[in-house]
């Protein structure tokens, strides 16, 4: 007996015959006409979205007023909108909401059954915030609406909203830059920005079926229930019905809650289906008096983050929601525990996803075997198709229902319905007299943006978004698109999808806020998405998409793969494919960037000033910002004559880099080591300021006396030389500023740090230490630059072809490490990228670079044998116009990559560059070559240049400082940095914002007052403030 045959029977299923049967029932549902299947709902059909629920038609003169903010939509999107916008201190807002109440898609979808299919304690926003506990587990759709109106009431959303109102235009207004957002009720308000919250899942659509307008019965759809007709409520009890023969056409998430309503109360019920759904357990049940009493702060966010990363194939120490959902992954895990030494390759990771998804729907279809009593009946009710191809529904009497008398499946074998006559429905050529027939067909996903709003956007010169996106959705992160300034978007095109769609809708929300609040505080008039960040996000889409595409490629036709026909367009039209974890984490990260970088710290004494370091930051991607930033220097420009010099600590842009922009407002000595001399001359020649700049070089470790400070230089170790703490003395006591660091005892170019220089301080007394808190978070200890060697020499000699590293052109150890690479491996070594070429030059200048490790020109490595070459690159970013970029597109003038090539990245990506950077490597696998990065490896490649909590332990216990101020990192960082001072033993921390100044004698710690910061920004060759 084979092995293979060994393996299926301990599965209990034969994956390969899975795979034939899911392929053979997804090409019995397949069609050419995808979406065009549906008709529209307009003219004779638009009856079907008229609202049943308007009692009283709201009449009232046309408003003409102009707000701060127009939010469109009243369901979960423009809820979170409106509140995140009110916490954020933005008070003038309107809300526009078609339906007569808010609720969204549960205002609609009354249908009897109705309720979440998510935890209720993941699906419903701001539980912590309102202080609302759900009953139970899965609520219904009633108590969801009644919520989102609890939620209107408590942030006042009802006094700034219009009901029965429909938007038939927005209109950007150029002169006034405002928005006229023009209704059905005549109003032609104005707005300063809007928030389109449509959502995904709001305009019904219908059966493109012969003969539907024939049909002399009654009708509707799910999301307009007549109870008129029907009798009875959300609860069921649809006494209208007992003596009616009804048909239901769909069998997905609606008809699986409606369905054992209508079967109870029917004379007959024909569920016709074309593709049967995944029905799993529900499990339903109160909630837990003593788990409410058992919750701690936070406890809502943490879960929804949990569940998050569960279904979207991330790994957590615990499944607190644990249902169906996430029982996947559950299986996933299970493997891997059971297997002795476990594959963890992206392939064989796939693989076990799909053994265990196979493993998930054996389990769904022995379900349906085991309740429904007719064997015909449960074969035609077993689905054939990996889990997540269309939603799964979790449902206890949907399946039962199939056992009564009077309910009859009528499976079309995937073909659809033949046709409706006036009298019902013909499927497998059999007429099927009905009373009603009912639409649980679902809601238009596929077709365009503007037709599924009902309006269209008109944004610079005129042009609408449906020209915009003609061949398909353009946005900066799915929220907003180039042309169209002040202008926000709420959905799933190009932004995250997760199964618990209002946790993705929160996170929007608050970035949204976010961006008007800064540009309401920062009094900018208009905020608009780039052409390049646009194009950029598209590129990412797209390549992403790719990634995902066999998967939709074999999947039963269904609104996830545009009907079965996965086109460019609807692959442009997708959301982001790495998933909603890593999107809401880079939205985070791109609202963070900045707040890192621009270091500029100053230290008074007896009415002199010395200032430490003067550096950059980069807008992040898409922004409307000058690119280059710093920190505005008005407050000491002010009083330039008591400026005593400027320190710099290391050769880093956010350090070094506003110098040669900021020193004509500073006018002061600047002093600084050998390494970063070489690199600032650079910089001040390019500004006609080298012959200017008084530059005094220091040698590391000596003793300079400015004014009033006496200042002693003392070696540490960073990821780039001559790196520099210092310590600065006054009369009135003595600060330890570290700068950049981290304990590397083995950094490969300069000294280790000799702790006992450290120590030493100790004796002297420190009064504070300001102290780099970038990896606070993090526990243990760095990886020490002198530990890659032997990981990068594996790696190299293993590969094949040409092999070209992306690193950082200032980490001139990690320069040093790859060139030796190269000789162990024979290879010769060049380096492509002009930074790193100024870099390598400034370490030769300095004398940091030992002569005998030779690279050969960048113009050789062509004519190279494959197999004997080393590129050094830049752009390890994803920056557009450096080395890695230009090779990805074959640009570059020195060297050109084939399939089978191998890239390496010995690099972390800075927060505000995973787009970039995501869409370069998808360039490069797109044209064959291998792609390795640290996160894919059991061994380092790359070290940070920043402490960790084991190595800031160690230098609080060195220095024993009677005060800790942490700086360089976002609050959760600094707070992490004073939590392990306080733990080492120093009495008090001080933490504070830019701008903040501290007195630290004779009264520590007093706020002594604020300097008014800003930023500067360096665009087409001058400085404007932003």
């Amino acid at each position: 007996m084979s092995a293979d045959h060994e393996a299926r029977k301990e599965l209990g299923f034969d994956p390969d015959a899975l795979r034939e049967k899911y392929r053979i029932e997804r090409d019995k549902r397949l069609r050419e006409d995808g979406n065009e299947q549906y008709v529209e709902v307009k003219g004779q059909f638009s009856h079907y979205v008229e609202d049943p629920y308007i009692t009283d038609r709201i009449q009232r003169e046309p408003l003409t007023d102009e707000v701060d903010v127009a939010i469109i939509g009243g369901g979960f999107g423009g809820l979170l909108a409106g509140v995140r916008l009110r916490q954020a201190g933005v008070a003038n807002i309107r809300m526009i909401e078609k339906g007569d109440e808010f609720g969204g898609t549960w205002y609609w979808n009354r249908y009897p059954g109705a309720a979440c299919d998510i935890e209720s304690y993941v699906y419903l926003p701001l539980l912590e915030e309102t202080g609302y506990i759900p009953p139970k587990k899965y609520v219904e759709g009633a108590d969801i609406m009644a919520y989102s109106q609890q939620i209107a009431k408590q942030w006042n959303l009802y006094d700034d909203v219009c009901f029965q109102t429909e938007v038939q235009e927005l209109r950007w207004d150029e002169a006034a830059q405002r928005w006229i957002i023009k209704t059905n009720q005549g109003d032609a308000m104005k707005a300063r920005f809007v928030i389109s919250s449509n959502g995904p899942l709001n305009r019904p659509k219908l059966p493109g079926i012969e003969g539907i307008d024939s049909y002399q019965g009654h009708t509707f759809h799910t999301s307009r229930w007549d109870y008129a007709y029907t009798g009875g409520d959300a609860h069921g009890n649809l006494t209208g019905l007992k003596d009616k023969r009804v048909g239901i056409i769909g069998t997905g998430a609606t008809a699986v809650q409606c369905v054992p309503h209508l079967g109870a109360a029917a004379k007959e019920l024909f569920v016709f289906q074309r593709t049967p759904s995944s029905i799993d357990e529900r499990n339903d049940k109160p909630t837990d008096e003593e788990w409410v009493k058992s919750l701690k702060p936070n406890w809502h966010q943490e879960r929804m983050d949990n569940f998050n990363t569960l279904v979207s194939g991330g790994v957590t120490d615990e499944d607190l929601v644990n249902d169906g959902w996430t029982e996947i992954i559950r299986n996933l895990l299970l493997m891997i525990r059971n297997e002795d030494e476990p594959d963890m390759s992206m392939e064989a990771i796939m693989e076990k996803m799909e053994l265990a998804d196979f493993q998930k729907m054996e389990s769904i279809r022995s379900r349906v075997e085991a309740v429904i009593e007719d064997p015909e009946t449960a074969e035609h009710l077993k689905p054939y198709y990996r889990q997540f191809c269309k939603r799964p529904c979790f449902h206890d009497d949907y399946l039962p229902t199939f056992n009564r008398e009077n309910v009859h499946l009528i499976d079309t074998e995937g073909r659809g319905i033949d046709r409706i006559t006036p009298k019902g429905i013909v499927a497998n050529g059999v007429e099927y007299e009905l009373d009603c027939i009912i639409f649980g067909t679902g809601f238009e996903v596929g077709t365009e943006y503007t037709r599924r709003c009902g309006y269209d956007t008109y944004g610079r010169e005129g042009k609408s978004l449906s020209q915009h996106w003609a061949d398909g959705a353009r946005t900066y992160h799915g929220l907003h698109s180039s042309g169209f300034p002040n202008s926000f978007m709420m959905g799933t095109l190009q932004t995250a999808f997760t199964a618990n769609y209002p946790h993705s809708l929160n996170e929007q929300a608050k970035h949204i806020a976010y961006i008007v609040n800064q540009c309401m505080e920062g009094n900018h008039q208009v905020v608009e998405a780039t052409a390049d960040a646009e194009q950029e996000w598209v590129d990412t889409i797209i390549s992403l998409a790719r990634m995902n595409e066999k998967f939709l490629a074999d999947c039963t036709p269904g609104y996830y793969n545009n009907e079965g026909k996965p086109t460019e367009r609807s692959q442009q039209n997708t959301s982001y494919g790495a998933g909603p974890v890593a999107f809401f984490k880079m939205l985070e990260d791109w609202r963070a960037e900045g707040m890192m970088s621009m270091n500029m710290n100053l230290y008074g004494h007896d009415g002199q000033w010395l200032m430490v370091d003067c550096g950059v930051t980069f807008a992040r991607p898409g922004a409307i910002e000058p690119h280059v930033q710093m920190a505005d220097p008005a407050f000491i420009a002010d009083q330039q004559d008591n400026l005593t010099g400027l320190l710099i600590t290391h050769a880093h842009e956010d350090h070094i880099g506003a110098v040669a922009h900021l020193w004509p407002q500073l006018r002061c000595p600047v002093y600084l080591t050998a390494f970063s001399a070489a690199i600032l001359r650079r910089k001040l020649a390019e500004h006609n300021l080298l012959d200017e700049v008084p530059l005094h070089v220091i040698a590391p470790g000596s003793h300079l006396q400015l004014g009033e400070f006496d200042i002693q230089w003392l070696n540490l170790t960073h990821s780039t030389p001559q790196s520099q703490a210092l310590w600065i003395q006054t009369k009135a006591g003595s600060i330890l500023h570290t700068g950049d660091w981290k304990i590397d005892l083995d950094p490969v170019v300069g000294p280790p740090i000799i702790p006992a220089e450290f120590a030493a301080l100790a004796d002297e007394g420190v009064l504070a230490m300001v102290c780099d808190s970038t990896n606070a978070l993090n526990p243990g200890h760095s990886i020490s630059e002198g530990d890659l060697f032997e990981g990068l020499k594996t790696l190299i000699a293993d590969a094949p072809g040409r092999v070209v590293v992306g690193c950082f052109g200032s980490n001139i150890a990690r320069l040093h490490t790859l060139v030796s690479v190269a000789f162990h491996t024979g290879r010769y070594a060049g380096v492509l990228g002009r930074s790193l070429n100024n870099y390598l030059q400034a370490a030769r200048q300095a004398r940091l670079w030992d002569k005998s490790l030779s690279i050969i020109d960048a113009s050789h490595l062509g004519y190279l044998p494959p197999e004997e070459v080393l590129a050094i690159a830049t752009g390890s970013q994803g920056e557009s116009g450096a080395a890695l970029s230009r090779l990805a597109a074959d640009t570059h003038p020195d060297l050109s990559l084939q399939s089978g090539d191998t890239v390496i990245l010995s690099a972390r990506v800075i927060p505000g560059n995973e787009v970039a950077l995501s869409a370069l490597l998808d360039r490069l696998r797109q044209r064959g070559v291998h792609v390795v990065s640290d996160e894919s490896l059991n061994f380092p490649i790359h070290a940070s240049g920043h402490p960790c909590q084991d190595e800031l332990t160690d230098m609080y216990s060195w220095v024993q400082p009677k005060f800790a101020i942490p700086v360089h990192g976002e609050a959760q960082h600094m707070a992490a940095n004073a939590e392990i001072a306080q733990r080492s033993g120093v009495s008090r921390s001080f933490t504070g914002e830019n701008g903040d100044l501290f007195m630290l004698a004779p009264v520590p710690g007093m706020r002594r007052g604020f300097a008014g910061v800003g930023r500067l920004g360096f665009d087409r060759g001058r400085l404007t403030k932003i």
